[in-house]
């Protein structure tokens, strides 16, 4: 079974980026840009499979009109000891190049993680490898037990290159968040009003003190906040929201972030806009979850992606969020 880790939690991406900054060179310029680059590109769909969750997925990698370049899913549930297990898919959209990591590889190492973004969730961390990579990575669920059939979930990959290469990226950086209870196609359109949602949201923050210092990573846990205008007959309708409240485990405040109004898009389920805020701008985008008894009632969740960066790239986030309405 997962042991309990020692504090600091959810310490070994972070590791392990610190670790790529070093080798690239002495300032990180190259492992700086590939993330600050992610908070300016279109997320990217996570594909429901028959087990797995939809939702939204941001990457240090882009495809050539600037959406997020890295797709999958990921599914959580309970072994028959009762210990949560995590698997989950990443895929190159341009190449379809994948990988697979499951907590339950028997040569995988797995932790519980006892830092979660908020009160009922739980964490794993996970190391595993494959034929082209290693993986490391730290997945969140509010998964109650495997009949629970309106989870969310949240989580950060890092991937290296197990064989470096001189014409492909060595490094992808991804966060993703999901459920697995996709609000049905088209019911938005039905839909008038407005709803609230609230829930946790929780990121990697890098911060430097001028353009020559080495950046400072760490992870934040914030609260994520977002209005629905469902519009009326004639109108599909928006989301906007905030990110407030941020904290890294350092104690170093994390800007107020603003998600812009994001217009409903494709099955109307989704939406994609702008954030910005105390100097930075970025991208943000989500999917809505959880059907309610009939076709006229609120989605009961919602979940996504954003990030942001300063122009002068001395600051940038990226996180993921988990809401429910209020």
């Amino acid at each position: 079974m997962p042991e309990p880790i020692p504090e600091p939690m959810r310490q070994q991406v972070l590791d392990k980026i610190n670790e790529i900054q070093q080798a690239e060179g002495t300032s990180g310029d190259d492992v700086v840009a590939d993330i600050l680059g992610m908070v300016g590109l279109r997320p990217s769909g996570i594909s429901s499979t028959s087990r797995g969750i939809a939702g939204t997925l941001l990457s240090s990698s882009a495809t050539a009109d600037g959406q997020s370049s890295v797709g999958g899913y990921f599914i959580a549930e309970y072994d028959p000891d009762g210990t949560l297990q995590f698997s989950s898919e990443l895929q190159f959209l341009t190449s379809g190049e994948r990988s697979r990591v499951t907590t339950s590889d028997p040569e995988a190492t797995t932790k519980t993680l006892t830092s979660v973004p908020a009160a009922g969730w739980k964490g794993v961390e996970l190391q595993a490898d494959t034929n082209s990579w290693h993986n490391y990575t730290d997945l969140f669920s509010d998964i109650e037990s495997n009949a629970d059939t309106d989870y969310l979930a949240m989580g950060y990959w890092l991937r290296e290159r197990r064989e470096r290469s001189t014409t492909r990226t060595n490094y992808v950086l991804a966060i993703g968040a999901g459920g697995n209870d996709p609000f049905q196609d088209g019911n938005v359109d039905g839909l008038t009003g407005t709803a609230t949602y609230e829930g946790p949201a929780t990121g990697i923050h890098m911060i430097k003190e001028n353009a020559s210092a080495a950046p400072v990573f760490d992870y934040f846990d914030a609260t994520a906040r977002l209005t629905a205008d469902f519009g009326d007959a004639n109108s599909a309708g928006s989301v906007s929201g905030t990110i407030v409240d941020g904290m890294t485990v350092g104690g170093e405040p994390v800007p107020v972030l603003t998600l812009e109004s994001a217009s409903f898009v494709s099955s109307r389920r989704s939406f994609y806009g702008n954030t910005s805020g105390n100097g930075l701008t970025g991208q943000w985008g989500g999917k809505f979850y959880s059907n309610g008894a009939a076709a006229t009632d609120y989605p009961g969740s919602a979940a996504g992606t954003f990030g942001a960066k300063t122009s002068d790239d001395l600051q940038s986030l990226i996180g993921a969020f988990a809401v429910y309405e209020q």
